[in-house]
């Protein structure tokens, strides 16, 4: 008898475990192989983006999250001290932010560029070759566009 109803509970188990699979195919919709998620449905290259802010005048102005806070050293007579502004669009000048390898093996001024990620945000780095340049842009990803969050210049 104990077999019997074991039996019945087993084959009842199968059949709803077959029925269960069954409206779950169901409920998932068809995987198609020409699925094309379109430009608005993407992040946007931070690579792509860059090389376009830095030739592009208005795409610049359109990609900064104005008032821009920027920070920079300003030596006094004992040292260096930090200081903050904020910069208007009206008050901003478009700047290409060149840089090339053969920068960091200048006689003078050398310097080399970095980029550094990390989740929505991105920086790029100009740090000096034995001198006191250092430049940074920080650029955050506001609604899959990447926009310039801040400019620090802590060079000495």
């Amino acid at each position: 008898m104990k077999k019997v109803i074991s039996s019945f509970c087993l084959i009842g188990i199968i059949i709803c475990s077959c029925n269960n699979s069954n409206d779950e195919k169901k409920l998932t919709p068809p995987v198609s192989d020409n699925i094309i998620i379109s430009d608005h449905d993407s992040l946007e290259n931070f690579n792509a983006f860059f090389k376009r802010f830095k030739e592009d005048s208005t795409f610049q102005i359109e990609r900064i999250k104005f008032p821009l806070e920027s920070e920079y050293s300003e030596q006094t007579s004992r040292n260096f001290k930090l200081k903050k502004k904020f910069i208007n669009s009206k008050d901003w000048k478009f700047d290409t932010f060149q840089w090339d390898t053969s920068y960091a093996k200048r006689e003078t001024d050398a310097y080399n560029q970095r980029v550094k990620s990390s989740g929505d945000t991105t920086k790029v780095l100009w740090e000096g070759v034995s001198n006191g340049i250092n430049i940074e842009l920080a650029f955050i990803l506001v609604n899959k566009k990447w926009y310039l969050l801040k400019y620090s210049d802590y060079s000495m």
